[in-house]
C-alpha cells in the first residue's frame, strides 16, 4: 500500500473525528483503537493526542483551543473539516495504519540486528516481542470472543422487551416479522402513487403511540404536507379541507392540540430539507431515533462521485445499513418500482437500480394495489 494513500488515511481520519465529532460511533472507535504514535505526519499526530485527550475528558472540539493548542493553521483546519464526507470506512483505515505501525516496527527492529554485534540475541529479542504482543492480541480476541457466547445466550433467554422491536401496527406484517428488528433495514418498494407514503406514515403515526422517537425524512413533500396527510388520518379529516384550510374552528383546535401532544412527547420529527446520505446519518446520530423512514431512497444524494447512478445507489444503500447498525434503530426507505411491469404483482427485481437495495435490507415489503388504477379489481394488500 502507497505511503500516499496512507497519508490520505491519516487525513480522513483527523477530518472525520473534527467534522463528525468525538461522540459518532466510528470516530470513537478510532479514537479507542488508534494512537498518536500510528500517525507518521507531525501535525496529525499532534492533533490525534489533543482530540484523544477531549475524549477522556468528555469535552467536545473547540475550533478556538484546537488552533491554540496543536499550531495548526486555519487553512489546514479548513481543509481537514471538508475533507471527510463519511465515516463508514474508518474500520478499515484503523487497520490499515495499526498494520503501517506493525510492518514499521519490525523493519526497525530488523535495522537494529543489522547494526548489533550479536544479531541472533537482537533477532531473538524481536521475535519474543512480537509473540508477547500477538499473544495479548489473541487473548483479547479470546475474551471478546467469550463475553459475546454469552451475551448471545443471555439474549436467548430473555423475553422480547417493549422498545426491542418496531411494531407497524400492520397485524399480517407484524406477524410475518416478529417486529421489525433494530439495527436492521426495510424497503418498501410500489408502483407511483400506490400508497408507500401513507404506509410509512401509519407506521409513523403508530410509534407515536409507543413512544419510539421517529425520524422522517421526506425527499418529496414537504414538512405542511406530511403533517397535513398527519393530521388528516389521526383526526378522521377530509384532505382536501387541509390542503384548500376550509376548517372549522373545532378541527383547527383539534389540530393545534394533537400537535401540542406531539411535540410535549418528543416522539416524531420530520425533515423536509437533508437530500444527503451524509447529512441524514448524521442526523440519525443527533437524534438517536428508534424508528426512521426515508421517503424515497431514489431521491438521496451522496457527495462522493460515482461511475454510474447504480453505483450511488447501491453505496447509499450500504450506508444507510451503516447507520442502522451503529445507532441501534430499524430504518425503512421506500422506493419506486420500475413501470415496465404495472401489470403484475411484483417482485425484488422490479426495485429500481436493485442490486444493493436487496442485498442490504433485512426486509422486502412489495406494495401492489391493482385497483388503484382498475377499479373492477380487487382491493390487495
Amino acid at each position: 500500500m502507497s505511503n500516499d494513500y496512507l497519508k490520505e488515511v491519516e487525513r480522513q481520519i483527523i477530518g472525520g473525528i473534527l467534522y463528525f465529532g468525538i461522540s459518532d460511533t466510528y470516530c470513537q472507535y478510532a479514537l479507542n483503537n488508534l494512537t498518536e504514535d500510528d500517525f507518521l505526519i507531525a501535525q496529525y499526530k499532534l492533533t490525534f493526542e489533543y482530540l484523544k485527550g477531549l475524549q477522556i475528558k468528555n469535552e467536545d472540539i473547540d475550533a478556538v483551543k484546537l488552533l491554540q493548542h496543536t499550531g495548526m493553521s486555519t487553512d489546514l483546519l479548513s481543509d481537514l473539516w471538508s475533507c471527510c464526507s463519511t465515516v463508514a470506512n474508518f474500520k478499515s483505515y484503523v487497520s490499515m495504519l495499526k498494520q503501517r505501525t506493525t510492518d514499521n516496527r519490525i523493519i526497525s527492529g530488523l535495522a537494529s540486528i543489522q547494526k548489533a554485534d550479536d544479531k541472533f540475541s537482537q533477532l531473538e529479542k524481536l521475535y519474543q516481542s512480537e509473540k508477547e504482543l500477538q499473544k495479548d492480541l489473541h487473548q483479547n480476541a479470546e475474551s471478546r470472543d467469550k463475553h459475546q457466547y454469552i451475551e448471545f445466550i443471555n439474549y436467548i433467554n430473555t423475553p422480547i422487551k417493549q422498545g426491542d422491536r418496531i411494531y407497524t401496527g400492520f397485524p399480517s406484517i407484524d406477524a410475518c416479522t416478529g417486529g421489525l428488528r433494530k439495527k436492521s433495514i426495510s424497503i418498501v418498494g410500489a408502483y407511483p402513487s400506490t400508497g408507500k407514503t401513507a404506509l410509512s406514515l401509519n407506521i409513523a403515526r403508530n410509534q407515536i403511540k409507543a413512544k419510539n422517537k421517529t425520524v422522517f425524512f421526506s425527499l418529496e413533500m414537504s414538512c405542511n404536507q406530511i403533517y397535513e396527510r398527519l393530521m388528516a388520518d389521526i383526526l378522521s379529516i377530509n384532505y382536501h379541507k387541509l390542503g384548500t384550510k376550509e376548517l372549522t374552528v373545532n378541527e383547527k383546535n383539534g389540530i393545534g392540540r394533537t400537535i401540542e401532544s406531539i411535540a410535549k412527547t418528543n416522539t416524531l420529527h420530520i425533515r423536509d430539507d437533508i437530500m444527503y446520505i451524509e447529512d441524514i446519518t448524521r442526523e440519525i446520530s443527533t437524534l438517536q431515533p428508534a424508528f426512521v423512514v426515508i421517503d424515497f431512497i431514489q431521491r438521496i444524494k451522496t457527495h462522493r462521485r460515482f461511475n454510474s447512478r447504480r453505483e450511488e445507489i447501491d453505496h447509499i444503500s450500504s450506508e444507510v445499513k451503516n447507520a442502522a447498525m451503529i445507532y441501534n434503530c430499524h430504518i425503512m426507505t421506500l422506493s419506486q418500482l420500475a413501470r415496465k411491469g404495472e401489470e403484475h404483482n411484483p417482485s425484488m427485481d422490479d426495485l429500481k437500480e436493485s442490486g444493493g437495495l436487496t442485498q442490504d435490507n433485512d426486509y422486502i415489503l412489495l406494495l401492489y394495489r391493482p385497483n388503484v388504477k382498475d377499479k373492477s379489481k380487487p382491493t390487495t394488500e
